[in-house]
């Protein structure tokens, strides 16, 4: 670390490092303060991810300077003889969601959904590079994998033949779906929250390209159930211009369906141990859509 240290030039000889454990991500991640008190974040990954962090880091610029609520993008480098590449951005200051959004009043936390959401339907205006697959083609494939893969788990998703069957009745919905920028982790664990605003937005590091109704579906896998009022303000900050209709949560259903079968096998292969919080999730939701009787989960009010 400290043959790395000296090479940032965003950093100084008298800035305390602190590591962040927070997270599932591989790449490493630090609080920085500076001597004069300023705080930065250093993300290290290893140096073969250095061209998709370039466009990581790029894409936080072009938000940044569109105004919208992320991090200020510092610097970025590769060190090949060290193996690793790294960025620096600023420090967005403030708690995540999960932890402090219900010590406010509903109100409150309906208005930091809606600004999320507002910002979020801005991201989703960055269009996907011309060599990227379409959207239907590659998300597809991937819900095929997935099956195949939930077939070989000793892990059963109560009524997954229903589910399944809800699926297929839907995919053909995904044709000539757009393909924009998804942050594909936008939820309450990291959204950032200072005196009762939303402050910004944080992690990108798991960015993809694909239909932006995929990109609400952690709504209802994670920031439901630590707030009803922030996620019903997320959407509705998301449709803020009109828009939310029955098309809407016809594939908002079918993707949150779909992420079923990739959640349960993802745990089983990277985290097992925590497979039953898993599948009190799953649960969750299977019963917020009645088996997708539903398109429109019971927790959602207009």
């Amino acid at each position: 670390m400290d043959q790395l240290r000296r090479r940032i030039g965003a950093l100084d000889e008298d800035c305390y490092v602190e590591p962040i454990h927070k997270g599932y991500s591989a790449d490493q991640k630090y609080l920085v303060t500076k001597a004069s008190g300023d705080k930065l974040l250093l993300r290290v990954m290893t140096a073969e991810q250095y061209p998709r962090k370039q466009t990581e880091f790029r894409l936080i610029q072009a938000m940044y300077q569109d105004n919208l609520l992320v991090p200020r993008p510092i610097e970025i480098g590769n060190c090949d003889d060290l193996d690793v590449c790294y960025y620096v951005l600023s420090y967005i200051e403030g708690s995540d969601a999960e932890a402090c959004i219900r010590e406010y009043p509903s109100d409150v936390q309906f208005n930091i959904g809606f600004r999320a959401g507002r910002d979020l339907r801005r991201m989703h205006a960055y269009k996907a590079p011309a060599d990227v697959a379409p959207w239907e083609e590659r998300v597809v494939k991937k819900f095929r994998r997935y099956i195949e893969a939930y077939k070989g788990i000793n892990v059963m998703v109560k009524d997954a033949a229903k589910v399944i069957a809800f699926i297929d009745d839907n995919l053909a919905r995904l044709k000539h779906r757009p393909n924009r920028f998804q942050h594909d982790d936008f939820h309450v664990g990291n959204i950032i929250v200072l005196d009762g605003q939303y402050a910004g937005v944080i992690d990108f590091n798991r960015y993809d390209w694909g239909d932006p109704i995929h990109d609400l579906l952690k709504v209802g896998y994670f920031s439901r159930a630590v707030s009803v009022p922030f996620s019903v303000g997320q959407i509705q900050g998301y449709f803020e211009q009109g828009q939310l209709g029955e098309e809407f949560w016809i594939l908002y259903s079918t993707y949150t369906a779909m992420t079923i079968f990739s959640l349960v096998v993802w745990t089983m292969r990277v985290v097992p141990d925590t497979i039953d919080s898993m599948m009190e999730i799953v649960n969750r939701v299977l019963e917020d859509h009645k088996w997708f009787e539903l398109k429109r989960p019971t927790w959602y009010r207009d």
